[in-house]
């Protein structure tokens, strides 16, 4: 081989080698390309994962707020985090007023005031937004405003002016629950990608605020339930006081404050079937007042219905608390005792009863002393029903008068013939009585 042929082959050798680089070259540079494309569409992945990430996280939190006004500068700080923001507000709308209510904002150098704003303000782009129930992105400050408000007027002047704005409706269903707002102080901070995660955050406020307009409804209605409740115990407490009241009157003595005869005769009932049935002695006092008239003649019955209370008085606190006292009529008691030992205890409680309603009493500076007069029946000697019973002590009342007052009598058989109580069967009917005190128990 010469070495022309040679020096071609070797030229030819160089050419192939410089071709085969290039190529392989281009092919680094098209590998390299393609693994910068691939590693930022692997970021684009990521941001984008922590972006849903972020926003599903605030969302949460914006669905499980109850109060916005304690948590307002919380979602205004979530927000920060994925824009910027100066100034957030959400308004509440009030679709029975047709007013927009300024109550949730933030804003690090200016503490709001609640401004109310007509929906149909001309002056709002927060109204022109809730009217129209579009987003409204505007970077260039107001006189962009002016394009969709032509007579806008700062509705908050005392603070620093916004550039940047975006302000969207807040619906659910079709129902405007209000206008939320992020605002920054320098131009051309908003794009469509931050239209795009304030739009998914706001669908979040939608909910919570519907939700708490619910919340709220439902604290209004369970606070009303809760007053009407409240009137209603009052209401029955009235009605149970009045009742009472009825039922005192109806059964006892509005003087002296003793039982009355009705309540006497519907207990006298369950005393007479205690006394059977456990065959226990049982005692009947027929009280009568001796000289009581005079003082109604002679101080009048004021003086009277006094003497009255304060003879009760004495008659009750010398009887025990298991002792029946009743006032059935004028100046006449009945006693009961349902709870004795003995039969003989009888006299001497009589006569301890006498001593206490005869001792003095002063009237209008005047001393009077009225007595009493003491008729006893037992059971069963003198009777096994109310009626007998006390028949028989008005007959012993009768006959303990007759020996001269101021004592006691204890009825007799024998007498029955002779005497005849001056009570007719109308004194033991007393069925409306009975029919008002049934169940109650008295002091």
């Amino acid at each position: 081989m010469d070495h022309t042929h040679k020096q071609q082959i070797e030229e030819k050798l160089q050419i192939l080698e410089q071709l085969y680089a290039k190529d392989a070259q281009k092919k680094l540079q098209r590998v390299s390309e393609e693994r910068d494309l691939l590693k930022s569409h692997s970021q684009a992945i990521q941001d984008s994962s922590r972006l849903i990430h972020t926003i599903s996280h605030i969302g949460k939190e914006i669905v499980s707020i109850i109060d916005f006004e304690l948590s307002i500068e919380h979602i205004y700080r979530s927000i920060s985090e994925l824009m910027v923001v100066n100034f957030f507000s959400i308004i509440i709308y009030d679709d029975t007023q047709r007013k927009l209510q300024v109550r949730f904002s933030f804003e690090k150098d200016y503490t709001h005031r609640n401004v109310e704003i007509d929906i149909d303000s001309v002056h709002s782009i927060a109204a022109y937004c809730a009217r129209e129930r579009r987003n409204i992105l505007i970077d260039d400050g107001v006189e962009e405003i002016r394009q969709y408000v032509p007579e806008f007027k700062r509705l908050l002047p005392q603070t620093k002016e916004s550039k940047s704005f975006i302000f969207m409706p807040l619906e659910i269903q079709g129902s405007l629950e209000g206008v939320l707002t992020v605002q920054s102080y320098k131009k051309n901070q908003y794009s469509l990608k931050e239209l795009d995660i304030l739009s998914t955050i706001g669908s979040f406020v939608a909910v919570s605020l519907s939700n708490q307009k619910y919340l709220n409804k439902l604290r209004q209605k369970n606070d009303e339930l809760k007053l009407n409740q409240k009137r209603l115990e009052l209401t029955l407490e009235d009605l149970k006081n009045a009742n009472q009241k009825i039922e005192r009157m109806a059964t006892f003595d509005s003087l002296t404050g003793l039982p009355n005869r009705r309540l006497l005769m519907n207990r006298m009932q369950g005393i007479i079937t205690l006394a059977k049935r456990y065959t226990k002695p049982l005692g009947i006092f027929f009280i009568d007042l001796d000289n009581f008239k005079s003082i109604n003649d002679t101080l009048g019955h004021s003086a009277g219905d006094y003497a009255l209370t304060v003879i009760a008085g004495r008659a009750r606190s010398s009887l025990r608390k298991s002792d029946l006292i009743a006032r059935i009529g004028g100046d006449e008691f009945i006693a009961v005792f349902n709870d004795i030992k003995r039969i003989e205890d009888l006299p001497t409680i009589a006569m301890k009863l006498i001593e206490a309603i005869s001792r003095p009493l002063e009237l209008k500076q005047q001393e009077f002393t009225i007595g009493a007069s003491i008729g006893i029946s037992l059971y069963p000697d003198h009777g096994t029903t109310t009626e007998e019973l006390i028949k028989n002590a008005d007959i012993a009342l009768y006959q303990a008068k007759s020996c001269g007052k101021g004592q006691y009598k204890i009825y007799r058989n024998s007498n029955a013939d002779s005497l005849k109580s001056r009570l007719d069967s109308s004194f033991f009917k007393s069925e409306e009585g009975l029919q008002l005190i049934s169940g109650i128990e008295g002091n």
